[in-house]
This record gives structure tokens, C-alpha cells and sequence, in this order.
């Protein structure tokens, strides 16, 4: 990236997005994070500049800096989306570490974070600002919405077993389990939803 990033939060998934940035020898600029005890801290060098809606920062986004939310809450972090798109009209660049595999013909949207060994088949659709954690494989032509959080080693399989019982896996931080007593992989998961309790 020709421009240093600012990540917004410092907590949960701030620090391996740093890391997925520096695995790219991309310049991380700053954190800017809610909880003012962070503020004038430091992660790995970088420091937690402020608040996420300080103006004196939000400024620097688009002109000087790039921007990464790298909140784990999908409400939270759909609202700081919200704040860039309608306050510096731009949307997030997305964190992929170097190790991930992506197919040449999957299709990905803004601002996600695509952990390290993640593997993305053939014809897969990622939506916007989806988080996939470390070894999740996502096999060929499977659609993931925005604002998916998908768990590391999580398998989710082809277009067919996906229709049938994981396509409703994560979203929004809520398990969606309508199709999970008729899943044909159960036994890959032990049995047991995810997440919960059957």
C-alpha cells in the first residue's frame, strides 16, 4: 500500500491485523481506540493515537492514511464504517496476511480481515468487512455475506453441503442453526452446534 494505515481498536483483532500488515511491509501509522486508558499506550511500537471519532485523526483518512477497522463486534464495527463512509467517503482497505491462499478468480469486498492460512476456493464471494480467522477454509463458489465472523479452522464447504446446513454458519455474532440437525458434516464439528448448546 502506497499509504500508512490507521487501524481502528486497539483490542481483539488490532493486534494480528498489524501483524497481517507488517507480514505485507505495510507502515502502520497508528490505533485509534474508545478506551481511553489505551490512548498514549503502544502495541508492538505503534501507538494508540485516541478516540476513533476524534476529527484531528479522521482527517488524515483518505488523504494521508488508509483506514482498517479491526473491531470484533459487528455492530461496533459497522458503525465506524458507517462514520468513514459518511465522513471521509471511503471505505476500509482490507488486511490479508501473505500466507492466505485466494483463488485468482475469488471475489472479495472492503475492509475484511483474512487471516494467515486462510484458504479461499475457486468462485468464492467474500462480502465486506467479514472477519475469517486463522486456517479457515472456505471451498469453491461459497457466498459469504458482510459483516461474517468465521472462526479459526473453520471448514465451510462447497456450494452444496453450504445450502444444506453451514451457509447461515456466523453472522453478526449470532449462530444461525436452522439447517444444523440436518447437516450431513456434523460429525466434523463432534456433534455439537457452534457456538452453543443443540
Amino acid at each position: 500500500m502506497d499509504k500508512p494505515i490507521i487501524i481502528f481498536g486497539a483490542k481483539g483483532i488490532a493486534q494480528p491485523a498489524l501483524e497481517i500488515f507488517n507480514s505485507n511491509e505495510a507502515v502502520v501509522y497508528g490505533f485509534l481506540e474508545e478506551d481511553e486508558k489505551l490512548h498514549g499506550s503502544e502495541i508492538n511500537t505503534v501507538p494508540v493515537l485516541g478516540h476513533p471519532e476524534d476529527d484531528g485523526f479522521l482527517k488524515l483518512i483518505g488523504k494521508k492514511t488508509e483506514a482498517f477497522v479491526a473491531v470484533d463486534d459487528a455492530k461496533y464495527r459497522k458503525f465506524i464504517v458507517e462514520l468513514l463512509n459518511e465522513r471521509r467517503k471511503v471505505q476500509p482497505v482490507n488486511a490479508i496476511h501473505s500466507t492466505a491462499f485466494i483463488s485468482s478468480d475469488a471475489a472479495i469486498g472492503h475492509g475484511n480481515f483474512i487471516n494467515a492460512r486462510v484458504t479461499l476456493g475457486t468462485g468464492t464471494e467474500i462480502g465486506q468487512h467479514c472477519i475469517l480467522h486463522t486456517g479457515a477454509i472456505i471451498d469453491h463458489h461459497v457466498k459469504v455475506a458482510d459483516y461474517v465472523q468465521i472462526g479459526a479452522g473453520s471448514i465451510i464447504n462447497s456450494e452444496d453441503d453450504r445450502r444444506r446446513c453451514l451457509y447461515r454458519f456466523w453472522r453478526n455474532n449470532r449462530i444461525w442453526s436452522d439447517y444444523w440437525k440436518e447437516c450431513p458434516n456434523r460429525s466434523r464439528f463432534g456433534g455439537h452446534q457452534l457456538g452453543g448448546s443443540e
